[in-house]
């Protein structure tokens, strides 16, 4: 057991598998399996404490009626498509960011451009 950094608070790690209810379908019965991290912590006396669970699928078993048992495993969650998500993401974030950079400094620009005739045109006089 060792200390969070909190006085009182031990911090305790668990992991194991887990099975979760099984249910018909089509005349199989399936089961999902997962494997359980769990961080808790608990004060000394039992009055407080708290806790993280993370659940990862890792298998299903596969039961059929005469008995026969099965078991599919999961693979691991491909992380590809996030990141193609994340990078297009990032790309139009970028794009936009230059859009409107180039909108606002034109802007200006020819904000600029339409004084200019006015201020060159401009007589001093005294009075």
């Amino acid at each position: 057991m060792a200390n969070n950094g909190k006085s009182g608070f031990p911090l305790r790690r668990t992991k194991r598998l887990v099975m979760g209810e099984p249910w018909e379908l089509s005349g199989y019965t399936v089961q999902p399996v997962a494997q359980a991290r769990a961080w808790h912590w608990t004060k000394e006396d039992g009055q407080a404490g708290g806790g993280v669970v993370r659940l990862k699928p890792v298998e299903v078993i596969v039961r059929d009626a005469n008995g026969g048992e099965r078991r599919v495993s999961l693979p691991p969650p491909n992380r590809a498509p996030l990141l193609g998500m994340w990078a297009g993401a990032a790309a139009v974030a970028a794009v936009c960011s230059l859009a409107m950079l180039v909108i606002s400094l034109l802007g200006a620009q020819r904000q600029a451009a339409r004084w200019r005739p006015k201020l060159l045109s401009m007589k001093l006089t005294r009075r």
